[in-house]
């Protein structure tokens, strides 16, 4: 039975961590909780991955005798677009669950600490919500980059589509499957359960290793630098708001603005696509930079640096979290996943 660690009650059996607060202590030898961390994470993003690839699968057997047409060929569905984003929204509110509050309850993460929800005032999340802005326009400037160097060489990788809406229900329904599904799952796997389990080994270990994490999750090449870089910052956002309610505002913002331009991009056929990047990322860099002066303002002391424990202490925590075997395999996959998808 798991202690209780609540403040009116005795802490014998529970540990300290800085920045979250008092949390059942783990069995077994300290030195070797990190590798039980790395397990669990990569068990639960393994068990994600299996998941993923087979529930769309089940879906499609499960509809097709009412779509006789529907198929999946080359990993891609053969129907009907809003039939593709009702699969997908499904297949989100499959896929996500089990795993993440399975990892919750294998790291005796009681709610309050795996899925924070401070009060935040609405000025700073305005504020958060730019901040991510501009750091997309600043990952997506390295993806364009890293995109034109492969490009020199023989490789055109390719990212996601993102459909036009030609309805308003249309538009919903990618809206639903584009921003709101990632900013609701992604943020309470990867800024909930991952990075405050991991919060133990100290927030500059919790945010690095999440950000990893979530990069790699994505599997593609193009997409990796921005959300290398837009990971880290809703990460820190995270950390210094304490607030999921927040960082995912922020994710379905990012999301959300791409689909509403793609479904409006034929109310502007002299712009070329080069021009709207241009303005999109001019635009993105300005608001960006405005909320973080409004960030710095709202919560003093918000933009201050993460401390680490010295980079001999900091690289020993990475190599037993990124060299435990389930972990090893986990990486080891999303790079092979990676590289397919490139070639």
């Amino acid at each position: 039975m798991m202690p209780d660690c609540s403040p009116d009650r005795e802490r014998e059996e529970c540990v300290y961590v800085p920045g979250v607060g008092f949390e059942p202590e783990m069995p077994g030898p300290r030195r070797n909780l990190i590798r039980i961390y790395a397990n669990a994470v990569a068990y639960a993003l393994i068990l994600f991955l299996l998941m993923q690839n087979m529930t769309p699968r089940l879906l499609v057997l499960m509809l097709r005798p009412m779509y006789p047409a529907l198929r999946i060929y080359n990993d891609s569905f053969l129907a009907s677009q809003a039939l593709i984003e009702r699969i997908n929204i499904a297949s989100a509110l499959i896929c996500y669950p089990f795993p993440l509050f399975t990892l919750a309850a294998v790291l005796r993460m009681p709610v309050r600490r795996a899925f924070p929800a401070a009060h935040v005032p609405v000025g700073t999340t305005l504020s958060a919500v730019c901040i991510t802005l501009g750091s997309s326009a600043a990952g997506s400037g390295l993806s364009v980059l890293l995109s034109s160097l492969l490009a020199k060489g023989g490789l055109v990788p390719s990212g996601p589509d993102i459909p036009a809406a030609d309805t308003l229900g249309m538009l919903a329904l990618t809206a639903i499957s584009t921003a709101l599904m990632p900013a609701l799952f992604e943020e309470l796997l990867f800024r909930g359960v991952i990075l405050q389990g991991l919060r133990r080994f100290g927030d500059l270990f919790a945010l690095v290793a999440s950000t990893v994490l979530f990069g790699l999750l994505h599997r593609n090449l193009v997409q990796l630098p921005n959300a290398l870089v837009t990971g880290a910052v809703l990460a820190f956002l995270m950390l210094r708001t304490g607030s999921l309610r927040v960082v995912m505002t922020c994710h379905f913002v990012n999301n959300l603005i791409p689909v509403i331009l793609q479904s409006a991009a034929g109310a502007f056929p002299v712009l070329g696509s080069d021009a709207v990047f241009l303005i999109m990322t001019g635009s993105y860099l300005t608001v960006g930079l405005l909320g973080l002066i409004g960030f710095g303002v709202l919560r003093p002391g918000g933009l201050s640096r993460l401390h680490g424990e010295g980079h001999r202490a900091e690289g020993k925590k990475y190599r037993s979290f990124f060299t435990s075997l389930p972990m090893l395999a986990l990486v080891g996959l999303l790079c092979v996943m990676i590289l397919w998808d490139l070639f």
